[in-house]
């Protein structure tokens, strides 16, 4: 077809450019309007129409203020003549659409002829998702934060090496009371304040995760400003930058000093059970080897009246062999694996009958000071084990206090709460009756208080004291369901208190003791059962001389099969070692007095179990003899259980 003769190349141009014009105009995403000075639309786009709900022909000749909400349209009259002047400029602002929502849009604004007169050009995006992300952003940086400054931990952001912190949470000062400004200043105290011994694993854990790329984990001490040592629990991982780099650590350090304080207590517990089971061993056959010895020096002592250098060497074996009982006693104590006799007792009561001894004890150089509670409760306890407790922290506090100083005893009533509970966990929450016992000497180092209560742990000098103590005064409290503590620093004297349960029963009436002459013999009938030769052998001479019928057995098997080789066999009595191997003392008389329920039976052992004592005291019924024992006290014990 030919070509309009009249249509030039440059009004064909300018019909292109406006086409073009008119393509980007109805499809461009963002909403475009043409306005007057005045600010009447000329003519929108698709998307103008699409921002306010609107057709095209029902924005054609608007009033820009129209288009905006009610409470903004003053402020849009009065700036709408100068925004001509702002060409180039991004502007924020809110359109209405005809549903009444308000949108939040961005806009820019060029200045171009329209039609032969001077117009504006209004480019405007609707922001609503931008902004709803940015708010969303925004409520999760505040839960963020928020989550972070409540935790009991810090939150940080830090370069490796224990270089510059970027970040660290409010908890900074709480924990360690250094502020945030501190801490992210350019020498961070970090790894000035890392304990020594910590710093290597630390490091080395840093190196690893910096070079496999894997979390940062490790348990390390901090000291705080104020001197005190805080344990943390470091949880960190790896923050790149754009360019892939690993500079940073992103972490939580968990405060853990309440939870090392309850296992190191709990490794404390279990080496003391531990070392208790062993001491309760030890004990069980020296007594087995001191019965003997006590018992033989005995009869030497009776079988030679007039030979004077005999019976003192003699009396010299058998003072060596109660000093090692006592020492054996101790051991059982602290491994709580005595027989108590325990009571109702007072302990203001328990104290004041041993002030005269107490004062003899300490010297003259300490002061005691009695501080009862009056009205305090009661406890049920082995007095004489009680007794001994009190001794043996006098002793202590003594020996702490060499140029004198006061020693302070105090029972007071108290209620011991979870709290406490949980950071003592071998204490038990109720109404307790403490005992405390204080003194003004050197104190006591963390290092050393660790092993206090360890049988054989003295700080003193070589051949001043066995040790043995502490430990004693441990085993007995625990065995009568207490607990101790110490409260000692170097150089501020230190601080043992005894707690006990409270009982509500009436405090017990100990009869008077009275002098019994050496009990005669018997034609009894006895059954003797003891694993030990040497015991069973002095045990049957004494009894034999002393009249009774006596039929050995080496242990349980054995006394078994002797019994029903001779049903008609009767026995009075059935003397029985208690720890004996395959078959012990009380599964042995369960078996016997099937076939022999008359026959009265009295258990011995230098290591009572649970078979006979349950919680420190003799099981009912149970008739004991405790080792090491001499003739004279296994001759009474046993017309005791034979007459009684």
């Amino acid at each position: 077809m030919p070509q309009n003769p009249k249509i030039g190349p440059s009004v064909r141009t300018f019909e292109q450019s406006e086409a073009r014009f008119r393509l980007l105009f109805e499809h461009s995403p963002d909403a475009i309007f043409v306005e007057s000075l005045t600010g009447e639309v000329l003519d929108a786009n698709a998307a103008a129409c699409r921002l306010h709900g609107l057709e095209r022909h029902e924005l054609i000749g608007k009033n820009v203020v129209d288009l905006v909400p009610t409470a903004q349209r003053e402020a849009v009259r009065r700036a709408f003549p100068e925004l001509a002047q702002r060409t180039g400029e991004t502007l924020a602002g809110e359109s209405l659409h005809a549903d009444g929502r308000s949108i939040p849009v961005e806009l820019r604004v060029n200045c171009l002829e329209y039609e032969g007169q001077a117009a504006l050009l209004l480019h405007v995006r609707d922001v609503s998702e931008r902004r709803q992300a940015e708010e969303n952003l925004r409520q999760v940086e505040m839960k963020y934060r928020l989550l972070v400054e409540q935790l009991p931990a810090i939150t940080y952001v830090a370069e490796f090496g224990g270089g510059r912190w970027s970040y660290v949470s409010p908890q900074i000062e709480s924990l360690l009371g250094y502020s945030v400004a501190e801490w992210t200043g350019e020498q961070c105290p970090w790894l000035a304040q890392l304990h020594p011994d910590d710093r290597p694993q630390v490091l080395a854990a840093e190196a690893q995760c910096r070079e496999t790329g894997e979390g940062f984990v490790a348990e390390y001490r901090l000291r705080a400003r104020d001197g005190r040592v805080v344990w943390f629990s470091d949880h960190a991982v790896i923050m790149r930058n754009s360019a892939g780099a690993t500079p940073y650590l992103h972490g939580v350090m968990f405060d853990i000093s309440g939870r090392k304080a309850l296992e190191e207590q709990l490794t404390q517990a279990h080496k003391m059970d531990a070392i208790g089971r062993l001491a309760g061993g030890v004990a069980h056959d020296f007594n087995n080897i001191l019965t003997t010895i006590l018992g033989y020096s005995d009869l030497i002592l009776r079988r030679t009246e007039g030979e004077a250098r005999t019976r003192d060497d003699a009396q010299e074996i058998q003072k060596a062999a109660e000093r090692a009982a006592s020492l054996t006693r101790q051991l059982l104590a602290f491994s709580r694996k005595q027989a108590l006799q325990p009571q109702v007792l007072d302990f203001n009561s328990v104290v004041a009958e041993m002030d005269k001894m107490l004062r003899r004890l300490i010297g003259e150089t300490i002061h005691l000071d009695w501080q009862p509670t009056p009205g305090v409760w009661r406890v049920k306890a082995d007095p004489g084990q009680i007794q001994q407790v009190i001794m043996n922290l006098a002793v202590n506090a003594r020996d702490a206090m060499p140029s004198g100083g006061t020693l302070t005893i105090e029972t007071l009533n108290v209620v011991l709460d979870e709290e406490y509970v949980r950071l003592h966990p071998e204490a038990r929450v109720g109404e307790h009756v403490m005992l405390g016992v204080s003194d003004t000497g050197a104190g006591i180092s963390a290092e050393v208080r660790q092993h206090l209560f360890e049988p054989f742990f003295t700080t003193k000098g070589v051949g001043n004291g066995t040790g043995l103590g502490l430990a004693t005064c441990y085993g007995i409290v625990k065995q009568s369901g207490g607990h101790i503590h110490v409260y000692s620093e170097p150089g501020f004297g230190s601080t043992f208190k005894v707690y006990l349960p409270r009982v509500v029963d009436q405090v017990s009436v100990t009869p008077r003791s009275v002098s019994v002459a050496a009990p005669p013999g018997g034609r009894e009938r006895v059954l003797l059962v003891e694993d030990e030769e040497p015991v069973r052998e002095l045990s049957a001479m004494v009894l034999r001389e002393l009249g009774y019928t006596v039929v050995e057995a080496r242990d349980g098997d054995e006394a078994l099969r002797l019994t029903k080789a001779d049903p008609t066999a009767n026995f009075d009595l059935l003397f029985t070692d208690v720890v004996m191997p395959q078959m012990g003392g009380k599964e042995l008389a369960y078996w016997f007095r099937m076939a022999h329920p008359q026959t009265r039976v009295l258990f011995t052992s230098g290591y009572p179990d649970r078979s006979v004592v349950h919680n420190g005291e003799l099981l009912a019924g149970i008739a004991f003899l405790h080792k090491p024992y001499t003739p004279q006290s296994l001759a009474q014990k046993i017309r005791a259980v034979l007459d009684n």
